[in-house]
C-alpha cells in the first residue's frame, strides 16, 4: 500500500504543481491508482517514481485532502491536507501602445505588438 509522507508545498495554487513524497508508489504512473484532490479531482501526473510524484493541481481543486485511489474510487493510501491559496496565472507581458524599448548601453531596439 502506498504511504504519503509529505506534500510540497502544503499550500498552493490550483493549476500549479505539487510534489508528493512517500513510498510504495510503484515504478510508473497508474500502477497503484491515481492521485486525487478533495472532492475526487484527479491530478495530471508530470513525473512518477516509487518515492516521488509530481502532479498538476486540478484547476477546480478545493482545499482538502490529497490521496491515492484505485480506479474504482476506493482509497488506496493515507491522505494529506492541501490548501488551495488561489488560481495559477501564467505571466503575461503587456506591451504599451508605443512598443517596448530595450537598450544594452550601446544598442537600442524598439518593438511593437503584432496586429491581432
Amino acid at each position: 500500500m502506498p504511504i504519503l509522507s509529505f506534500i510540497y508545498p502544503p499550500t498552493g495554487l490550483s493549476g500549479g504543481t505539487a510534489r508528493l513524497l512517500g513510498s510504495g508508489f510503484g515504478a510508473s504512473a497508474g500502477e497503484h491508482g491515481q492521485v486525487t484532490f478533495h472532492d475526487g479531482k484527479v491530478a495530471t501526473v508530470l513525473s512518477w517514481s516509487n518515492f516521488s510524484i509530481v502532479v498538476t493541481v486540478p484547476a477546480d481543486a478545493t482545499t482538502g485532502n490529497v490521496g491515492m485511489v484505485m480506479a474504482d474510487g476506493s482509497t488506496f493510501s493515507n491522505v494529506l491536507p492541501y490548501a488551495i491559496s488561489g488560481a495559477y496565472m501564467p505571466p503575461v507581458l503587456e506591451v504599451p501602445a508605443g512598443g517596448l524599448k530595450f537598450t544594452d548601453g550601446s544598442t537600442t531596439t524598439t518593438g511593437t505588438t503584432p496586429a491581432p
